[in-house]
Formats: structure tokens, sequence, C-alpha cells
């Protein structure tokens, strides 16, 4: 597959791909419910597991069976199950169902044959079996999906099949820990309907959508991640995620936005569930189409209570961090710069639309605007006009300058329509501009510097 950036689809900036999402995912979904009617996802393990055989692992053999063998005797003798270094890998036609109690290390290459089953599914090599409790999948070693169209990496159902929310229990303290995962014609990671999650230390790279967590997941914790080569958005947390974080991570040549958390309803369901409570702290995101962007779909609900703090978002195609919306929100401590390019004019650091109390604050937004001259700092876009004060939006101590020569900036801060903004305390370099557009009630006070 060729993951360039010119071989990319186009993707929206403000709204969930619908080529990575929409359409494939309802189509995904039809194709799942087939498959699982079929007995072939997410089984019930069984109380005895079959005879134990020992995986021939030359990288042409067909390892399934010997390798689910492993994996269901590990659930129930608590041993782990091994996947060993061999010098061509361990082989799968369809996958490794991972069950309750459950410890898998895999030290060597595990990778997907052409001859793939199920097709059509989003069913990864590991397919944690919905409900399951106490699953730990760790090791140094690679999960290749040798770009087979249907071939995810590590997956788990919850709540994905059929109507949200789903009587499917949500799976438990589940921890993913130091796998890379590559070349996948799906996802690298597609976690849903699942508590207490722990991905970390994982690269993913090289395939079609990105690492996804949804559907009603609580409390995941997404640490250490390297996640590159992506034709879609990189790292996706959407559709009812709550108290989870996204930390000390880097994305980067993503064909969509690098961090993404949205609130999407998709056609065929019932209510929208939005994010809320996240926390995107201590990352890198660059060479995306935006760094990092909370939002929702058309008809999704707004993210509230997200905290971004402490990023870098630069060298992205349009703007580096944007909530468009978000409710209650904090944009804290992060820096900016370099993002847009030649094909996309007054692009900023830092955008806010139609969101209400949001507080962006001591960040840092320099020599925005590259390839043109209309570079800007801060947006804020209102297209509710007259909210009362306490819908405002807190522009507060941040610092925005273009120090290049030629300059790529003309405004420091700037905004369509009047939105309520109480804008004080930040500090812009000479030549730019405050464009603000102030409704009644906003209060202004800056510091122009040399």
């Amino acid at each position: 597959m060729n993951h360039s950036n010119a071989a990319r689809r186009p993707l929206s900036a403000t709204s969930r791909n619908a080529d990575a999402h929409d359409v494939p995912r309802r189509r995904l979904l039809l194709a799942a419910l087939l498959f699982a009617a079929a007995g072939g996802a997410h089984a019930t393990c069984p109380g005895t597991p079959p005879p134990v055989t020992t995986p021939v692992c030359d990288g042409t053999a067909d390892d399934t069976s010997a390798l689910q063998s492993l994996i269901h005797a590990a659930s129930l003798n608590g041993a782990p199950a091994v996947i060993p270094v061999t010098p061509n890998g361990c082989r799968v036609t369809a996958p490794l169902e991972v069950c309750s109690n459950t410890t898998v290390i895999q030290r060597g290459l595990l990778k997907a044959k052409t001859s793939w089953s199920p097709s059509g599914s989003p069913f990864g090599v590991y397919n944690i079996a919905d409900g399951a409790t106490d699953v730990r999948i760790e090791g140094g070693g690679v999960v290749d999906g040798s770009s087979v169209a249907t071939a995810s990496g590590i997956t788990s159902g919850g709540a994905t099949l059929g109507d949200y929310p789903s009587s499917t229990p949500n799976a438990q303290r589940v921890t993913i820990h130091g796998m890379t995962i590559v070349n996948m014609g799906q996802w690298p990671i597609r976690i849903d309907g699942t508590d207490n999650l722990r991905i970390d230390g994982v690269t993913a790279k090289n395939s079609h959508y990105g690492l996804e967590v949804g559907h009603d997941t609580k409390n995941a914790a997404l640490t250490n991640l390297r996640v590159s080569g992506i034709e879609g958005n990189c790292v996706v947390l959407y559709r009812g995620v709550t108290e989870s974080t996204v930390s000390n991570s880097l994305v980067s040549d993503c064909g969509g936005v690098g961090i993404y958390v949205l609130s999407d309803r998709p056609t065929g369901y019932p209510a929208s569930h939005a994010n809320g409570n996240v926390t995107i702290d201590g990352n890198i995101a660059r060479e995306a189409l935006v760094g990092i962007q909370v939002g929702n779909s058309p008809t999704g609900a707004v993210a509230t209570g997200v905290n971004i703090s402490a990023n870098q978002a630069h060298h992205n195609r349009t703007y580096g961090i944007g909530v468009v919306p978000c409710d209650s929100c904090q944009i804290t401590s992060n820096m900016t710069h370099h993002n847009g390019n030649a094909e996309a004019s007054y692009q900023p650091g830092i955008l806010v639309a139609n969101s209400r109390q949001v507080k962006v604050a001591a960040n840092t937004v320099y020599n925005e605007g590259q390839g043109t001259t209309t570079g800007l700092g801060i947006v804020v876009i209102e297209t509710t006009p007259g909210l009362a004060a306490g819908a405002r939006v807190n522009v507060t101590g941040n610092l925005v300058y273009d120090d290049q020569s030629p300059k790529t900036m003309v405004g420091a801060l700037g905004g369509a329509l009047a939105a309520p903004i109480v804008s004080t305390g930040n500090s812009f370099s000479s030549g730019l501009l405050d464009y603000f557009s102030y409704a009644t009630g906003s209060v202004q006070r800056n510091y122009l510097t040399p």
C-alpha cells in the first residue's frame, strides 16, 4: 500500500473521515453480524481447551489452530501463552480469540496470511472476547497484516455489534503493551466497549486506519504510543469515551487528524454519545491534516470537559489544535508552530469554534502559515452571537509571535462573527494584529511586544 501524502484520499478536517469510517463501518458492521451469526467471531472460550499443539512457525504453515490452543490453555492454567521467535515467524488465517484471565507474550513475528478469514470483517489477528476480563497482550514482537485488506491487529467487540448500547458487557482490565503492529488493511488496534484499558508503548504504522478506542469505553490510558504512516486519523477516541487520557505519544504522517476526540453518531445508531473528561497531555502531533482536534459529527453530541495541555502541534497541513466544538474545555500550555501550507490560507495555531466556556491560556503560538502570508495565532469563531457572559471563551496569557524573515503570519488573534470573548494578558509581536470580533460584554486587555 502506498502511504505517501500524494496517494491519500482527501479527508475532512472537521468530521470523522467519511472514507475511513462512515460507509465502510456500516459495511463492516453488517459483515461482522453475519460472521458472528456463523459462529466465527467472539466465540465463548471452551471450558475444556482443545489439545495443545506446537506451532510450526516456519513462515509458510498455518499456525492458527496451534496458537489458539496455547491461548485457550493459558486462559485456564494461568501460565502465559508465548508466541516464539523463529526465523520466518508464525502465520495465521483467522483471529486468535483471547478470553478472560489470559496473558499472551508475543516475542516473535506473527503475520496474517493472504487467505485471511473472515473476509470483510474488522476482527483482528488478536480478538478479545466480549466481556472478557483481565487480558494482557504484550511483548516486543511484531504483528504484520501483510497489507491484507480485511486484517486488523488487535480488536475487541464490546458494544460494536448491533444497535448502541449493546447488551454485551464491556471487557474489563485489558492491557496491550510493547507491541509493534504494521501493514494493516484495517485498524492496528480497535478497542470498543472496554473499561480500565491500558495501551502503552505500542508502535503502529503503515496501515489504512489508525488506533481507535470507542463505544462507551471508560478509564482508558493510551501512553507512549508511536503512530505513523496512517491513511486516515492516527489516534481516535470516539462515541462515548470517558475518564480517559492520551499522553506522551508521537503521531505523525497522518492522512487525517493526528489525535481526534470525536463524538459521532453514524447512520443507524439510535442516540449520540459524547466523549467527556478526556485529557490529551504531553503529545507531539505533526505532519497530519490537523494536529489535535475535538469535534463531533453533524448529529453527534458535543464533547465536554476535554483538557488539551502541554502538547506540541507543528507542521500540520491546516491548523495545530482545534475544538470544533467542545464545551467546558481547556487548551493550556501547548506549543504550536509552522502549521498550514500554501494550499491552506488563514490557518491558525489554535482554533475554537462554536464552543462554550473554553479556556485558552498560557500557550505559545509562533511562525504559523507556512508558504503563505496569512498565518494566524488564535482564532475564535462563533456562529451564535450574543451568548451570555457565562458562555465566554477566555483567551488569557498566551504568547503569539513571528520571528521569521519574511514573515508568514498576519494576525495574532482573529475570529468571525461577534463572540463573547475575555481576551486579557496576551502578548503578541509587532506587526501582528488583534482581529477578534468582540461581542457586547467582551473584555479586551492585551500587550504588544517589540
